[in-house]
């Protein structure tokens, strides 16, 4: 048993192989399990679902015969444990079973692939493989069961073949050859009659007593059936469907009808104020609209907003258009509200023991008002102003109201008049309200405070009292809710004063005496009202929708407004919950959300497609012969489409009009659509089954007159005809076992023709119902002579390229057409031509080589008539033609480069390339070059003369090494000129010339800011305006002959150059004597950057102070007389004394000697003269006294002179001694 295979298959699925949807793979053989196979039926299921041993895999492991009750299925019994499919628990395992086999089991794999096939269509087969050449054997009997819970409750649709005798093919292991067998339903017997009806009708009313069983009724009013409000009319019909052999089932539907709301009578509304909160005007009935003769904007979205209508009396109407019309009008009053302006409380009497409080009441249009006042010790009624005195150091409390009840200010304050503070007043103190993030930046201060020298002013926000509870304060009347710590409360009054007095840390101190308080302006926040609408789009079949949006907070108002008329039908505009009617036509309408908190709206839109809802009709039921059917539906709507579905394959399911191919008994649906809006309807046919008889689709050939015919899925009667080119053939084949038999042999006689073609029909008849269809099935067979297939003598060649020819021998077979075939390899036949013995063929050398540089491939020589065939086969070995390619050519400097070609065979793990280089052309004779490695594909060269060269690369095929191609490159050595710029050098000054050596090509001196007498001359003269050192680069190029390539060398010369020196002294020459040996005037210019100057004289003993080097020093010389200075400037290299100098001088310093007069000693003459006795030093002596009229000198010049007196100086007080001085003077 191990060598069976059991399958499930859906119907028409009787050829599709295992593993496609249509095919249950119940247990597949054992014996051809898995990719060893024989069959290979089983390439998908592992073994381990079968719980068998490893070793029984692919084995006829069960040899034992029969199998009785041997069951596949979703549940142990009906309802029972589920049986897991693909589970070795439950797959059964056949080599370990005993025969005959038996049991419920789970199959090899999971149910899915039948799963979307209709369990009431016939065809369900089963088909049992037989994959052992062994025994014969026979089906005797085979149920189906399809049981599951539908809407019409438990359904079961049962196929038994009862008794039967069924062949068994052996040895076919495959969906086309093994034995299939269609189970016949049990009943019905294979023809569904679906009928349905309408079996009741049911009217119901929500708004009144209304019920009834017929479609049309008139409802009168004033009965009890007649709503006395807007109600729904609801209509449900039931369908009843009864399928033979299921329960019947019913469809019910409900359409709902909306009456029209006509009541427009408005809700009262009373005397209101122009300060009054903004409120929802209200009716019986919405839908309808309001309108009023107060000022523009006094109604928006159904509110009245009394500070826009202003004071006066109002009219205000109702509307409801449409089929139902009414209208009401109501009148209201609005009362102006009342304002203070011109508060004073900060006047007082001339002995300060009164003050005075004053202001006035005006109404909104600034026009004085009536009023009610109330200040404790009095109260009345006044117009205009108001005016009382209080005693000073006493507080007030004023109350001040309308006579409509509308407003009420009550003024507290305090008033010293010993004290000058005064907070003043503000801008307005009428009521603000604000919403929540809003501040008071509409209120100002007045700029009427009164500060004495420690005052300051500031605002409070506070709680109304006097003296007040502060939240907050600031420089400005200007505050927000969230100036409060904590936040503060919305929809809760607070009040804004300014405050004035002494200061007290960074505020007011209420506790100064004078303190002032101005009056208060209230000021409330309202909450921000928030408008949801969870929907942005809706989408409705009709002129109904129901919208929703979220409930406003208590005390807030919202509304439904809308671009197009509506009708409310549950709920009204303002009911966050609302059902309308739209008017006609159909189309997009945007509704609005408006939620209003006094002076705070929000809002939130929500756009609704209403689209008109189709009625479908998919046409009558019909019944047809066949498995196609024509159906007409029709579209209720111009701008609708429509989509068929059902167990069919639709020519178009989009097209009213199409066919559909399908079996057995089908309800076909027709979904008519209108943008969102579906209906659908019904429409049955009754395929009555034809023959389905089949044959394997191929051509089959036969070598000679014999074939077996065999016809499959047979279940009617019929009978085999022969034909050839369309008309019976004669003689006419013999059937061995009867023509009418489904698998008979054939004989056919075709006499001295190569091949005949023969089409074998068979045909098939069913009669059911009264209506006989036909079908045929046609097995074409062609018989055919054998011809004999030859490549020639030698059926091996080796080819160096990728082309080959052939030459086959077609001696005795001539008649028989012939053709080459090229067997895994990609390539071209010469001339499109493989039907020639010698044709020759071109492989593809990109897809055909691989890594190996070679390749194997096997031509077939195929001989052919008709389907008779006889093959030779030719080996050719194709060796990849190398591609040399030697690289590109190139121009190179010098005589050195790298020869680079490219493998055009790529080294692999199999192949390893090869080639040679060698000189292929040189420019002289004598030339010589060296390549280092020859036998690469990369290698250095050198050569001996410049100029152009070719170099040849031959690249053989390794593995057959005559088999090569060469390839030159052309490489231009250019010569590198060979140049010197010249030795650094030294220059004392700013201008040279340059010492280059050239290489005999053209050159120039690249430019560096110097001036040169000719850039193109080695030895130019240049020019440099700085010092120091400059760097001068002669490039010189050398031009290729065969591109614009140039070789070029350069070469620098650093050349410094020196300041010239230039020496001053500046000592004027006209101060050139001195006295002494020390000259402290020798002064001589700077020397410039870089340069080095100093002092010269001939004497070495000749020193310098402080330094020889110094500008202004002192000479001090050993010998008087006449000394020659120098000053010597030096600039250069410090080993090239002289190199760059300049000599200021000689400067002649006369040095003088300092005489030392000696008049010699004190001495007494006796009479009236004697010699005196001076001792010359240097220079000119004379002698000279303050006693001339006394003293005469004989010569004044002598220093032993002899002097005569005219007076004796003994006893003369007068005169009692003379005073005689020697001076002597050493000068130029």
């Amino acid at each position: 048993m191990s060598d069976l295979g059991f399958y499930l298959k859906a119907p028409g699925q009787e050829l599709v192989e295992p593993g496609n949807p249509g095919v249950v793979a119940l247990l597949p053989a054992a014996s051809d399990w898995g990719v060893d196979g024989l069959h290979q039926s089983n390439l998908t299921i592992p073994w381990t679902v079968t719980g068998c041993a490893p070793e029984d895999e692919n084995t006829p492991c069960n040899s034992g015969n029969h199998l009785e009750e041997f069951c596949f299925s979703t549940n142990a019994f009906p309802g029972g444990p589920e049986l897991t499919p693909a589970d070795p628990t439950y797959v059964p395992c056949v080599c370990d079973m005993m025969v005959p086999l038996t049991g419920v089991y789970a199959p090899a794999e999971i149910w899915d692939n039948i799963y979307g096939y209709y369990a009431g269509d016939p065809g369900w087969s089963v088909q049992i493989y037989d994959c052992e050449d062994v025994d014969f054997g026979a089906l005797t009997m085979a149920t189906l069961v399809f049981s599951a819970e539908t809407e019409c409750g438990q359904t079961t649709f049962v196929y038994d073949s009862g008794e039967i005798y069924s062949t068994i093919n052996d040895n076919s292991c495959d969906a086309a050859t093994a034995s299939i067998y269609t189970v016949p339903p049990e009943e019905p017997a294979g023809e569904y009659t679906v009928t349905s009806s309408i079996t009741d009708y049911s009217w119901s009313c929500t708004g009144s007593t209304f019920s009834g069983d017929q479609l049309s009724y008139n409802i009168v009013e004033g009965t009890s059936d007649f709503p006395q409000e807007t109600s729904d009319f609801i209509l449900t019909v039931t369908e009843t469907i009864n399928v033979t052999g299921s329960p019947e089932c019913e469809v019910s539907d409900a359409e709902t009808f909306v009456t029209l709301p006509a009541d427009a009578t408005i809700t009262p509304i009373g005397d209101i104020c122009t300060n009054s909160s903004p409120f929802q005007l209200e009716a019986v009935d919405g839908g309808g609209e309001w309108t009023t003769d107060a000022p523009a904007g006094s109604i928006v979205n159904n509110i009245f907003y009394p500070e826009v209508a202003g004071e006066g009396n109002w009219t205000i109407t109702y509307t409801i258009d449409g089929p139902c019309i009414d209208e009401d009008q109501i009148n209201i009053t609005v009362y102006e509200s009342i304002h203070i302006e011109n508060f004073s409380d900060n006047i007082c009497d001339g002995t300060n023991s009164y003050y005075t409080v004053s202001f006035d009441v005006v109404n909104g249009l600034g026009n004085t008002a009536n009023y009610n006042y109330d200040f404790g010790s009095g109260s009345g009624s006044a117009t205009g102003s108001f005016s009382e005195d209080f005693t000073s150091q006493t507080s007030y409390s004023i109350t001040i109201t309308d006579n409509n009840g509308c407003d009420e200010y009550v003024l507290e304050g305090y008033r010293d008049c010993g004290c000058t503070t005064f907070a003043g007043t503000l801008s307005s103190t009428e009521p603000i309200h604000l919403c929540n993030g809003d501040c008071t930046d509409m209120l100002n201060h007045n700029n009427d405070e009164v500060l004495d020298g420690d005052d300051m002013l500031e605002f409070a926000l506070h709680d109304g009292g006097y003296p007040a509870t502060i939240y907050a304060y600031n420089s400005t009347p200007e505050f927000c809710l969230s100036d409060i710590s904590g936040g503060g409360n919305t929809e809760q009054f607070y009040y804004i004063s300014a405050i004035a007095g002494n200061i007290s840390g960074v505020h007011v101190s209420q506790s100064d005496p004078c303190y002032s308080q101005s009056v208060a302006t209230p000021v409330v926040w309202h909450a921000n009202p928030v408008a949801h609408i969870t929907e942005t789009e809706i989408s409705v079949c009709g002129l109904t929708v129901d919208l929703v949006a979220n409930e406003p907070a208590v005390g807030q108002i919202g509304t439904w407004t809308a671009d197009g008329d509506f009708t409310p039908t549950v709920g009204n505009v303002h009911t966050h919950e609302m059902s309308v009617i739209k008017d006609p036509p159909y189309g997009d309408v945007i509704f609005t959300w408006t939620v209003v908190n006094n002076e705070c709206t929000a809002n939130d839109n929500v756009t609704v497609h209403f689209t008109e809802m189709p009625s479908a009709y998919a046409g009558e039921d019909i019944t047809i012969c066949g498995y196609e059917a024509s159906l007409e539906a029709v579209l209720s709507l111009p701008s609708s489409s429509g989509q068929w579905s059902g167990n069919g394959s639709f020519e178009s399911q989009s097209s009213e009009s199409t066919t559909v191919t399908s079996t057995g008994t089908q309800v076909f649906t027709w979904r008519e659509t209108n943008g969102t809006c579906v209906d659908e309807d019904n429409v049955t046919v009754v395929f009555v089954q034809e023959p389905q008889p089949t044959v394997t689709p191929n051509v089959d050939t036969v070598c000679g007159i014999v074939y077996n015919l065999n016809v499959f899925n047979v279940t009617g009667e019929g009978f085999w005809t022969a034909y050839h080119e369309g008309v019976p053939y004669t003689p006419a084949p013999y059937y061995e076992g009867g023509s009418d038999i489904a698998n008979p042999i054939a004989y056919v006689s075709y006499g001295t023709d190569l091949s005949i073609e023969i089409d074998f029909v068979w045909e098939e008849t069913i009669q059911s119902n009264g209506i006989e269809c036909t079908n045929t099935a046609i097995k074409t067979v062609v018989f055919s002579r054998q011809p004999i297939a030859s490549v020639g003598p030698y059926d091996e060649q080796e080819i160096c390229g990728n082309c080959v020819s052939f030459e086959a021998d077609t001696t005795g077979s001539g008649w028989a057409e012939g053709t080459w075939i090229a067997k895994d390899v990609l390539g071209e036949w010469v001339d499109d031509n493989p039907n020639i013995p010698d044709a020759s063929f071109c492989i593809d050398s990109l897809a055909s080589y691989g890594d190996t540089a070679h390749v194997e491939v096997q031509f077939l020589w195929v001989m052919r008539n008709t389907g008779c065939t006889s093959i030779d086969t030719m080996h050719v070995v194709f060796y990849e033609q190398p591609e040399a390619n030697a690289g590109l050519s190139d121009v190179v400097c010098g005589n050195y480069t790298e020869l680079g070609a490219v493998y055009d065979i790529t080294e692999s793990g199999s192949y390893s390339p090869s080639g040679v280089w060698s000189v292929y052309d040189k420019p002289d004779e004598l030339a010589s070059a060296d390549i280092i490695t020859p036998n690469n594909d990369t290698s250095d060269v050198s050569v001996s003369h410049t100029g152009i060269w070719v170099f040849q690369f031959r690249e053989n095929n390794s593995l057959l090494p005559s088999c090569y191609s060469t390839d030159t490159v052309q490489i231009e050595f250019v010569e590198i000129p060979v140049i010197s710029a010249g030795e650094d050098k030294d220059v004392c000054g700013t201008c040279t010339e340059m010492e280059a050596t050239s290489g005999g090509f053209e050159g120039t001196w690249l430019a560096n800011g110097s001036s040169y007498d000719d850039y193109t001359d080695p030895q130019t003269g240049v020019c440099q305006s700085g010092y120091g050192d400059v760097t001068y680069t002669w490039l010189e190029s050398n031009q290729a002959t065969t591109s614009t390539l140039s070789c070029s060398s350069q070469d620098d010369v650093i050349i410094t150059y020196w300041r010239v020196p230039t020496a001053n002294i500046l000592t004027d020459e006209a101060d050139s004597t001195v006295c002494g040996l020390e000259f402290d005037r020798l002064r001589a210019e700077n020397p410039g950057t870089g340069i080095t100057g100093y002092w010269y004289t001939n004497n070495p003993s000749t020193t310098f102070d402080p330094s020889t080097f110094d500008v202004f020093v002192t000479a001090t010389v050993p010998s008087y007389g006449y000394h020659d200075f120098y000053l010597i400037e030096e600039n250069g290299p410090a080993l090239e004394p002289g190199f760059c100098n300049d000599t200021a001088g000689p400067l002649t310093i006369h040095f003088i000697e300092v005489p030392n007069a000696n008049a010699g000693i004190d001495t007494l003459f006796c009479g009236y003269s004697g010699y005196l006795d001076a001792i010359p030093s240097v220079g000119n002596g004379v002698w000279s006294t303050p006693s001339e009229e006394n003293i005469s000198f004989e010569d004044i010049n002598d220093p032993n002179t002899l002097i005569t007196s005219d007076i004796i100086n003994t006893g003369n007080e007068t005169n009692p001694y003379f005073q005689l001085i020697w001076t002597e003077d050493n000068t130029n």
